[in-house]
């Protein structure tokens, strides 16, 4: 657990996100004092903090390329960036694209559908076949 997480969000999103930013923070060590027994009726720093400088870009409709748009969420950082958390609504809808991969190919190619194994028949106790 880092004592120091940088949260980057879009500059639209900047005034709802330092708002409620104190209260996560506090929700957070309080499942994390519930869930890990090593932290349990432990006090642990943990400071957010709200970069003003860097956003992550706005919604733009016309890109293509996810780097340059961004439908809302925050992203953290800790470590100079070498442990990232992103948590946008667009790596969301991605994650659910990427599970929804196998129905959607069901559906498109039916032909390319494995049929289930037929289930094997146990033997009886005593009855052998000969």
């Amino acid at each position: 657990m880092e004592p120091e997480v940088h949260v980057r969000c879009r500059k639209s999103d900047y005034p709802i996100v330092e708002k409620i930013i104190a209260q996560a923070t506090e929700e957070y060590k309080t499942l994390m004092k519930a869930e890990v027994k090593s932290l349990k009726n432990k006090d642990f720093p943990q400071t957010l903090i709200l970069d003003s400088k860097k956003f992550l870009p706005e919604f733009n409709e016309a890109s293509q390329n996810p780097v340059d748009s961004c439908m809302g969420g925050i992203m953290m950082h800790a470590r100079l960036g070498r442990i990232v958390c992103t948590n946008t609504l667009d790596e969301r809808l991605q994650l659910v694209y990427q599970e929804a991969i196998p129905q959607i190919r069901e559906h498109l190619f039916p032909c390319l559908v494995k049929a289930p194994k037929p289930e094997k028949k146990e033997e009886v106790s005593g009855h052998h076949k000969h």
